[in-house]
C-alpha cells in the first residue's frame, strides 16, 4: 500500500475506539425520538440498523441478566419473582434502553433477540425443569410485558455483600 492511499483510506476504528464510538452512537440514538433511517445512521457513523441495534440489546441483555443473577444469587426471589424484579431493576437502571426497545419491539431483529433472551432467562431462573420450553418463554414474556421502571423491589445491601464474601472466600479472594 503507497503512502497516498493509506491517507486517503478511512480506516475503521478498532479495540476500545470502535468501543467508545458505538457507545456514544447509540447513546445518541436511544436519546432521540428518530427511527433509524440511512441518514441517522451515517450521522451517528454506523454502518446499519442491524449493528444499532445489536449493540442497544446486548448492552440492555448484560444488564438485565446481571441483575437476574444478582436475584437468584441471593435467593430472596426465585422463578418468576426472581426474571419480574431483576426487569424491573434493570429497567430502573437503563431507563432509556428500556424505552427504546419498547419502542422497537415490533422490529424483526428486537422480537428474534428477544425470544432467544427469554430461552436463557428461563433457563436462568429455573423454569424450565419439568416444563415445556415454550410455556415457560410465554410465561416470562407476559411477566416482562407485565413489568417496567415503576415496579422496583429495592435489594437489600447487607445481603448482597454478605453473598459476596461468601462467594469470595470460597475463591480465595479477599472481599
Amino acid at each position: 500500500m503507497n503512502s497516498n492511499t493509506a491517507r486517503t483510506t478511512a480506516q475503521a476504528p478498532t479495540g476500545w475506539t470502535s468501543h467508545r464510538a458505538l457507545t456514544a452512537a447509540l447513546d445518541t440514538w436511544v436519546a432521540t425520538e428518530e427511527p433509524a433511517t440511512d441518514r441517522t445512521l451515517a450521522s451517528l457513523g454506523l454502518p446499519d440498523e442491524e449493528t444499532l441495534i445489536r449493540a442497544l440489546f446486548q448492552r440492555w441483555t448484560t444488564t438485565f441478566e446481571a441483575c437476574l443473577d444478582v436475584q437468584v444469587e441471593l435467593g430472596e426471589n426465585t422463578g418468576l419473582e426472581a426474571v419480574s424484579a431483576a426487569y424491573a431493576r434493570a429497567a430502573t437502571h437503563r431507563p432509556a434502553d428500556w424505552a427504546r426497545l419498547r419502542r422497537e419491539a415490533e422490529h424483526p431483529l428486537v422480537a428474534e433477540l428477544t425470544r432467544r433472551q427469554h430461552l436463557r432467562v428461563a433457563r436462568a431462573a429455573g423454569l424450565l425443569r419439568g416444563r415445556d420450553v415454550e410455556e415457560a418463554v410465554t410465561e416470562i414474556a407476559e411477566t416482562i410485558a407485565a413489568n417496567g421502571p415503576g415496579n422496583v423491589v429495592p435489594l437489600r445491601w447487607t445481603r448482597l455483600r454478605s453473598a459476596f464474601r461468601t462467594s469470595s472466600s470460597r475463591t480465595g479472594v479477599p472481599a
